[in-house]
């Protein structure tokens, strides 16, 4: 649902003589879809409100009474709202009226029209002497639409970073932002948390992924100690240049997080630290980075994702399990068939997603991968992504877990866990596993610069759901479907994406990431210095669902 708000400021007099009516317009202009709820707010002086009569018009004619002779003598609605859902009706309310009231007719009666067009409130005096002015109302609208998320879109790194006491140093400490697809910036905010004797000699800055610099703080707060938990926002009431050290709240930094509009998010954000004296050094323990996307309104995508949270997940981890739905959304683009299951019509995925405890930070990750699978096509309807809360908050705080989130909900789409299903491996079990969709084999040889088609490595080590359930590192390094984490960004390539189509999928292949293969085969050792991604330990059964739940 979207909410729109409409507000009308001109003063309109009722007069104090015969009985009359004023009328004042709203022109409502671009909602979308069917209203779901309408509310109004009102700001009239006149005494004694017995004498009106208040009345609400949609643009197709139908009226509704939201007060007629209720106050007796008592004077004026002073921020007056009707709402459907107030626990007060009007008619139990005194003059002055001042709160949220039922109206004397429900608003209700709007659902499901269009809300485009001119509103009335029309004002009815029914009395002589008494008089008094419509200040202003203010409709709110709700309708059925639905909503491009626009965040704010949170990123952490929490791995503590030294600055030495010793010499002129700088320090920089990365967040890889990944997943939020084609949007662009609104707004940055910046929180940070330093601990740092003599806060005067330090020069803290903000890099985006395209180098453009800001300057949150330098050479301010003399010989004071800290950062603790320090917000930088343009909007804030207060400069940093203004305050004094230990620095806590929110600020105005010295530069401008407005230079960041209209950017791409995409990529390696960087604070840096510059330590400008000798003596005095610190730790920078954590910091936060915090977007928001401009609201222009996008068509709503074809296929969607519905993330069933359970329980385990803080709102941060829950946000980038929405950002990862995102992004598969702008992938595919093809609506599947719904069908009726346990939880009712799923149109297209619902994923049950939930942070457990299983054995602490660095031990298994958990599970993910199809639960229910539409006939013939085995396309899923349903899924599980099940994790071990240590380890979400270590990969939250190293600032890899949207990347890994974006992962493992590819294997609930199907991409590892249904390519043995489908009949898309051959030599399963050998040194030499390969895939044999034909659109991946042909992104495949692009990438290799060849004429002809060719299979396409996919693990051949590792461990437990690593082995043929990935691309083969060796060969892709840092592609996101390999088995292993990578450090900074990992692109999700146009080999992915075919592979989705291989699956059954219908997808945009103008929505992936570039890539480009190494230069040369990584070595085992190479391998073996990187995190396994363990991520599917105990690939789930799934279930086949019955033909005759699919609805036409």
């Amino acid at each position: 649902m979207k909410t729109y708000h409409f507000k009308n400021e001109q003063l309109a007099p009722i007069n104090e003589g015969a009985p009359n009516q004023i009328n004042s317009t709203i022109n409502v202009q671009g909602t979308g879809g069917n209203i779901n709820d309408v509310n109004v707010k009102l700001d009239i002086n006149h005494s004694y409100t017995g004498d009106l009569e208040i009345r609400l018009k949609s643009p197709d004619g139908a009226t509704v009474i939201l007060v007629n002779g209720m106050g007796g003598s008592g004077d004026d609605f002073d921020e007056t709202t009707f709402d459907d859902n107030a626990s007060v009706d009007i008619g139990s309310g005194s003059a002055p009226f001042n709160g949220v009231f039922r109206p004397v007719e429900a608003l209700g009666q709007f659902n499901g029209t269009n809300a485009n067009g001119v509103w009335s409130l029309e004002v009815a005096d029914r009395a002589f002497q008494d008089g008094g002015s419509l200040n202003e109302w203010e409709l709110e609208i709700i309708t059925d639409e639905p909503v491009e998320n626009t965040g704010p879109f949170i990123f952490h790194n929490r791995t503590p970073t030294p600055i030495p006491s010793t010499g002129v140093t700088t320090i920089e400490s990365p967040i890889n932002v990944q997943g939020l697809g084609a949007i662009n910036v609104e707004m940055v905010c910046v929180t940070i948390d330093l601990d740092h004797t003599y806060t005067g000699d330090l020069k803290i800055s903000i890099v985006s992924p395209d180098n453009k610099e800001v300057i949150l703080v330098q050479s301010e707060g003399a010989g004071g100690d800290n950062f603790n938990d320090t917000t930088f926002d343009d909007a804030a009431a207060e400069s940093i240049t203004a305050a004094s050290a230990p620095y806590t709240g929110t600020f105005r930094p010295e530069g401008n997080l407005s230079d960041f509009q209209g950017i791409s998010p995409t990529g390696t954000w960087k604070l840096i630290v510059k330590d400008q004296a000798n003596l005095d050094g610190g730790v920078l323990k954590s910091w936060t980075l915090a977007i928001k996307s401009d609201d222009t309104p996008q068509a709503e995508r074809p296929f969607k994702i519905e993330v069933n949270f359970l329980g385990g997940l803080t709102d941060s981890q829950k946000a980038i399990f929405q950002v990862a739905a995102d992004r598969w959304s702008e992938i595919i683009v093809g609506n599947l068939p719904s069908f009726n299951t346990d939880i009712g019509v799923v149109d297209d995925l619902v994923i049950d997603a939930e942070g457990i405890v299983i054995d602490g930070s660095g031990g298994t990750l958990g599970q993910a991968g199809p639960t229910r699978v539409r006939p013939g096509s085995l396309l899923p309807a349903r899924g599980i992504m099940q994790f071990d809360s240590a380890d979400l908050q270590r990969m939250e705080d190293d600032g890899s877990l949207t990347g890994v989130i974006i992962h493992e909900m590819a294997h609930v789409l199907g991409i590892g866990t249904l390519w043995s299903h489908l009949g898309l491996i051959r030599g399963t079990s050998t040194d030499n596993p390969e895939f044999t969709g034909a659109n991946a084999m042909q992104e495949y040889a692009t990438l290799k610069s060849l004429p002809n088609p060719e299979f396409v490595p996919i693990a051949n080590t590792g461990g437990a759901g690593t082995r043929e359930g990935h691309w083969r590192e060796s060969v892709f390094d840092t592609e996101l479907m390999t088995g292993y984490v990578d450090v900074g960004q990992m692109p999700l390539s146009r080999l992915t994406v075919a592979s989705l189509q291989d699956i059954g999928y219908q997808v945009d292949y103008n929505k992936a990431d570039s890539f480009i293969l190494p230069f040369a085969l990584l070595s085992m050792a190479t391998i073996a210095a990187k995190t396994e991604h363990q991520c599917l330990v105990r690939i789930p059964d799934f279930e086949i669902l019955p033909e005759e739940s699919l609805i036409n």
